[in-house]
């Protein structure tokens, strides 16, 4: 086993190991009773106060208030006590607008008479309550946000500059 700052050697090669700085125990261990347990930096403690004199909750953030409300995330108490709790920001929704995919399909190629191609429409949007880019219904861009097909016409019978006969 390698521990921080060994140097040990394999197949001739020496090797210098450093191990990055302990992690830091934040005290929230002496802030709370020995029945309740919390995280302190490390790995979860039990508390060892006994004074009868707890930690009480009396903040948590962030708030629920500036996230989402289809958004569950982890609060953190002035206790250093973690809990799930879900946004309140109701979440609506902007069109900003709607994009086609480019045509690929080139009429004017004589191999590509009478072929088609599907031209898909996109619409984005902006969540209201951060901001996030989102896609939308087409139905919320409106009625020309659509997906549609590009067609080439159909070639003639006749060669370009060719003859034909035609009946008077």
């Amino acid at each position: 086993m390698v521990s921080c700052m060994d140097e040990w050697a394999y197949n001739g090669i020496t090797q210098h190991v450093s191990c990055p700085g302990p992690a830091v125990d934040n005290g929230c261990a002496a802030s709370i009773c020995t029945d309740e347990t919390c995280d302190n930096g490390i790995t979860i403690v039990n508390g060892t106060n006994t004074t009868g004199v707890c930690c009480i909750d009396s903040s948590w953030t962030p708030l629920p208030s500036t996230k989402c409300a289809d958004l569950t995330f982890t609060q953190t108490s002035d206790c250093m006590r973690t809990r799930t709790e879900t946004g309140t920001i109701p979440v609506t929704y902007t069109p900003a607008g709607c994009s086609f995919s480019s045509s690929t399909l080139d009429c004017l190629e004589v191999s590509n008479c009478g072929k088609s191609e599907s031209i898909i429409a996109t619409c984005t949007g902006l969540k209201d309550c951060n901001n996030e880019s989102v896609v939308l219904s087409q139905a919320d861009c409106g009625p020309s946000c659509t997906n549609s097909t590009n067609t080439c016409p159909p070639c003639s019978v006749y060669a370009p500059g060719s003859w034909r006969e035609v009946a008077p």
